[in-house]
């Protein structure tokens, strides 16, 4: 599979002209300036984006191979340049025999009826550090995957896909590292901690981990409604915690108990089961499409605090248009974890261990148990489609925080277009535990964007 990578470029060069050569991309230059409550705003980034496309398909349809690369250059703000490791976007291979279709490669597989955060679309790995979350060309990333589609008929297909390697979504993770002593005057006598350890971010190289992991679907196409149902067998790509290298000795001193904490935890990457449906119907004027999954992890009893425990998520979304105009979408999700308030069992102290948990809850998102959201938006054009605008709510109720996404895009010409907008996280309740909305309350922005597409 690696070697296919490397591969592709060759065999395009190698093909001899043909008609159904299409080259394309875009180019774009933005400025994004975070907002401040006290200095207003300071910039973040300007950024030079070259994002070009090849595909070629065999005249007699058997074959397709499509490449797109993605790079950038940052003369203001950090990194200054793309990572070698997403230079290349897309890379892969398509076969078409009969019933069958087979793609080889880097891509992207989607699945799920409902746009936004359907928990089906679980084959991607993504990074939660892209400034704006609908920015498709930042905060979506592809893997390096076999896809099989069978067309069972007009109407049903089956699809199933291979990830032979681990690519963790990318997080902001702080790293944490606590050289101190202090002492605790619990009954019935003093605690001592004496504490030395550290927890590192410890990142995945590119292929340099196997994880095997395999999502099938079956789908169901008709004139009156969509079926998806979906298994995934896989690593999930969202961290867990490896504290098997945090050691705690406790020595009994007489008029008090000595804690010495050693060692260093890291990410981990653990095994899950997901299995969910999805459905797609009309009714009357409404588009209404839900998805559900259940994610079976390592520690349904819930005790394990360094492994997230099992799930169950689930999404609705409503769309109409409004004089053929105005598009209106409303979302709910919920989110439920279970055994969320089990006693949790480890070789810690209990001191120890609700320090360790309370960092460790920053990440996993599980609490509280249960997790409302609501989306609300709309968008609409004027000017011949030349001006598009469109707002976009996200309430999480659970934590109390709202997250306020305004965008604008103005067609210059049929290449050329200038667009807008604001990502804004609004979180006032501090005594409750934030969550998606409230980790990323100090990532307001704004930007401004230039885009020349060819």
């Amino acid at each position: 599979m690696k070697k296919m990578i490397l591969a592709i470029p060759l065999i395009l060069a190698a093909l001899q002209p043909a008609a159904g050569l299409e080259v394309g991309g875009l180019l774009q230059a933005d400025y994004y300036g975070l907002i401040d409550p006290t200095t207003f705003y300071s910039s973040e980034r300007i950024r030079l984006t070259l994002a070009p496309e090849l595909a070629w398909k065999s005249g007699s349809g058997l074959i397709d191979l499509r490449l797109a690369g993605y790079f950038f250059f940052q003369p203001l703000g950090e990194p200054q340049w793309v990572e070698p490791g997403r230079l290349l976007r897309e890379a892969y291979l398509g076969l078409h025999v009969g019933a069958f279709d087979l793609y080889l490669g880097q891509k992207f597989v989607t699945w799920g009826m409902v746009d936004i955060l359907s928990p089906l679309n679980v084959v991607n790995h993504t990074d939660a550090t892209a400034l704006s979350t609908d920015n498709t060309l930042e905060a979506s990333l592809p893997d390096l995957l076999a896809q099989l589609q069978v067309y069972l008929s007009d109407s049903l297909s089956f699809e199933v896909v291979y990830k032979p390697f681990l690519q963790p979504g990318i997080y902001p993770i702080e790293e944490v590292r606590v050289q101190e002593s202090f002492t605790l005057p619990l009954p019935p006598k003093d605690q001592i901690f004496d504490v030395d350890a550290s927890f590192i971010n410890r990142e995945v190289p590119l292929f340099s981990q196997w994880a095997n992991s395999v999502h099938a679907a079956l789908h169901y196409t008709s004139y009156y409604f969509d079926l998806t149902a979906a298994y995934s067998f896989y690593v999930d790509p969202m961290l867990d915690f490896d504290l098997s290298g945090v050691k705690e000795v406790i020595v009994d001193e007489g008029t008090a108990d000595r804690h010495t904490v050693t060692g260093t935890g890291f990410p981990a990457y653990n095994r899950i089961h997901n299995l969910g449906m999805g459905a797609s119907f009309h009714l009357r004027n409404l588009l209404i499409s839900a998805d559900g999954a259940l994610k079976l992890t390592r520690d349904w009893a819930g005790t394990r605090m360094e492994v997230k425990n099992s799930e169950l998520f689930y999404a609705l979304q409503v769309e109409r248009t409004f004089w053929n105009r105005v598009r209106a979408q409303v979302n709910f999700f919920h989110r439920y974890v279970f055994n969320a308030d089990a006693a949790l069992q480890s070789d810690f102290s209990p001191v120890v261990q609700a320090y360790i948990n309370a960092t460790i809850d920053d990440y996993l998102l599980q609490k509280p148990a249960s997790q409302l959201y609501f989306l609300a938006h709309l968008d609409t054009h004027f000017f011949r489609e030349q001006l598009t605008v469109g707002a976009t709510a996200i309430y999480g109720h659970s934590e109390e925080a709202l997250y306020l996404i305004p965008r604008a895009a103005f067609k210059l010409s049929d290449y050329l277009t200038l667009s807008a907008g604001a990502d804004i996280w609004m979180r006032d309740k501090k005594n409750i535990t934030p969550g998606y909305l409230g980790m990323n309350e100090k990532k307001d922005n704004f930007y401004l964007r230039l885009q020349l597409s060819f």
